[in-house]
């Protein structure tokens, strides 16, 4: 059972967390790391590249998401839980979560981006909670695709970036998985993330 691995812990009586304390957790978690999608990516640049800190924040997230995926499959009436604020909400922590790796993977040139093996399996984690929270959640017809992360923050914070048309390019590869982002906040009362 998920809720026994330990992922998550009660940080005063070291029991494993309950199923609403691991959402809660996410939420938090990529709260922390910023506003926005691009305030999560300048927040982990150091100035010369992205810091080790940032980075294995990152992957650490990995558990946690895909722990929060799996219990929406098993306890569908977690989708009822609704943080009261729009910053701390899953759905809301996980769409910033998820354009700011889409900034990471398309915006950040290549030479200044993590490897690969930090940004990819916090997406197929996103992934996979879009799958099960679609599973689980009733929600209504699919909102417009949102607008895509603007790169002028990480231009200016001095983060080398890709051409505009190569970035434009893979928001519009992202544009499906974008809009059931977009659906999923819309399904639970929040709008979109602004950059």
């Amino acid at each position: 059972m998920l809720l026994a691995t330990g992922s998550v812990v009660d940080a005063q009586t070291s029991a494993p967390a309950s199923f609403t304390d691991v959402v809660h957790y996410a939420g938090f978690t990529v709260f922390t790391l910023g506003q926005n999608a691009t305030d999560v990516v300048t927040r982990g640049w150091s100035g010369q590249d992205f810091t080790s800190a940032f980075v294995r924040q990152l992957v650490s997230l990995t558990t946690e998401l895909v722990t929060t995926a799996e219990q929406h499959l098993a306890y569908p009436v977690l989708h009822h839980f609704r943080s009261r604020e729009r910053i701390a909400a899953a759905p809301s922590a996980i769409a910033r979560l998820d354009e700011a790796m889409l900034l990471l993977s398309c915006a950040v040139a290549d030479s200044a981006r993590p490897h690969a093996s930090t940004i990819d399996p916090v997406r197929a984690a996103i992934g996979r909670y879009l799958t099960t929270t679609s599973m689980t959640a009733t929600v209504g017809d699919p909102p417009d695709e949102p607008p895509a992360p603007q790169r002028a923050s990480l231009q200016a914070a001095g983060i080398p970036t890709t051409a505009q048309q190569e970035y434009v390019a893979a928001v519009s590869r992202s544009a499906e998985r974008r809009r059931r982002l977009h659906r999923l906040l819309h399904g639970n009362g929040w709008s979109w993330p602004t950059t």
